[in-house]
């Protein structure tokens, strides 16, 4: 059983969540499930017992494969509006002109759309199969939905049984970096008991909600590393650093997360145990003729072994970071990637995380335990010692230097660490896949690795 999403006019208003100045999309499922019930309460029969065991069985399905067309999701600006009237308040004493709704205090707001660049149609899958009767239920409450987004987003919506004619863009997966927002069992019960609250009050934080992780379908599952190792690529704008001040950047990182969390910062982001370890690994522009090496973004690598409380903590922590302070002074502001906008190479998570068997290093690998005597089979051995301790196999063949084979890679004698530390060009017997990070330093992105094919 599939809904088939129809924006005629090619554009659809809404914000995300996390972000009021960028659109949401795709529009998630729990948004499409909103729609629905409005559409059921709103027809002349109103919510009738068939209706409702419809809506109850539609939240409770898993979370549907999605089909979505690229869009355009430029950043809205700031506009100012006036706000509604005002009963009973007036503005002080020789501010008349808060009385004047021309003059009167603005407010800052975002109107969001994301114009859609392909055919308007969207798909949401959940294969499974249902009756006719309950599926003609369904086609008749999506058949009254008049929009699917703000007022402005007007949608035709069917339902269908089968599965959508078209392969899923975004598909639920474990792993998956995107986090799109489904139903629970009662979610419908939840949005009545809203409404009979509703009187001017903020609406509630959902129980009955999630979020839940998504991929897109044309991103295979080995672009996390095998042990499952999520990387999660963050923007950073508004300053300019090089691959050479990687620990400094990684550590403002970390440093504003625990200050987001305080007493409730998981072990595995302060990194004072010996237990897993969250990585802060700043993502520079190499491997290319023009490369400098400038730090594009910062990438938040968390392993498989963080539980999924700790996961959602974190995760809430990153989102409410937007200006960084970093260790010179200056600020810079910290964004996620929009769905469907073109990427620079370093922000691409295949970039750090396709599987290979040749990798080399972007920044310097600082050695675990340098050997007294640094000649260069000792050197060798001890490399091959911090890969293992980072919890990959041993390389068949290891190449060590003071310069990377990446343009625009910093000379590890730039890096300003008083340990040893190289560059280095590992061979192992089988692709492994990413992130791959080695050596004291790995979870601050030094001793970052780059597959070479």
């Amino acid at each position: 059983m599939y809904l088939k999403v129809i924006y005629p006019s090619g554009r659809y208003y809404a914000a995300r969540a996390n972000d009021p100045s960028i659109a949401e999309w795709p529009p998630h499922p729990a948004r499409l499930f909103s729609a629905m019930v409005a559409s059921a309460y709103r027809s002349g029969i109103g919510m009738t017992p068939e209706r409702r065991s419809a809506l109850e069985w539609l939240e409770a399905l898993p979370a549907p494969s999605i089909y979505s067309p690229p869009a355009d999701l430029s950043t809205a600006p700031v506009n100012y509006v006036p706000p509604g009237d005002l009963i009973k308040r007036k503005g002080k004493k020789g501010q008349e002109e808060f009385e004047n709704p021309v003059y009167r205090w603005r407010q800052p707001r975002h109107f969001p759309s994301a114009v859609i660049l392909g055919e308007p149609i969207l798909y949401y899958d959940w294969n499974v199969d249902t009756n006719s009767e309950a599926l003609a239920t369904l086609d008749e409450i999506a058949s009254g939905v008049t929009h699917l987004g703000t007022s402005h987003s007007m949608a035709l919506i069917t339902a269908a049984s089968g599965r959508m004619p078209t392969k899923a863009y975004w598909v639920p997966d474990e792993r998956g970096t995107e986090f799109i927002r489904t139903t629970l069992p009662g979610r419908l019960n939840e949005l009545d008991s809203v409404f009979e609250l509703s009187g001017g009050i903020r609406r509630p934080v959902s129980t009955c909600e999630t979020l839940t992780r998504y991929r897109r379908n044309f991103e295979s599952a080995t672009t996390i590393k095998s042990d499952g190792t999520l990387l999660i690529p963050l923007r950073i704008s508004g300053t300019m650093h090089g691959a050479d001040t990687a620990a400094y950047l990684g550590r403002a990182l970390r440093r504003a997360v625990m200050s987001v969390l305080g007493d409730n910062c998981p072990a595995a982001v302060h990194g004072h145990t010996k237990g897993v370890h969250v990585g802060w690994v700043p993502l520079p522009d190499v491997g290319h003729r023009y490369a400098k090496g400038r730090v594009m973004g910062i990438g938040v690598s968390i392993p498989a072994s963080v539980d999924m409380n700790e996961r959602a903590v974190l995760l809430r922590a990153i989102d409410q970071i937007h200006n960084l302070r970093l260790p010179d002074g200056r600020i810079g502001q910290l964004s996620s990637p929009a769905p469907d906008e073109v990427l620079p190479a370093a922000l691409k998570i295949q970039t750090w995380t396709r599987p290979s068997s040749e990798w080399a290093t972007v920044t310097p690998v600082v050695i675990d335990r340098p050997p007294k005597r640094l000649t260069e089979d000792r050197l060798r051995r001890a490399l091959r010692q911090s890969l293992e301790f980072a919890g990959y196999p041993e390389p068949k063949e290891v190449t060590i230097s003071s310069f990377s084979v990446f343009q625009g890679a910093p000379p590890a004698f730039r890096v300003p660490v008083k340990k040893p530390r190289y560059h280095a060009t590992v061979h192992f017997d089988e692709p492994i896949a990413g992130p791959l990070l080695a050596g004291r330093l790995r979870f601050y992105g030094v001793g970052l690795f780059r597959p070479l094919n």
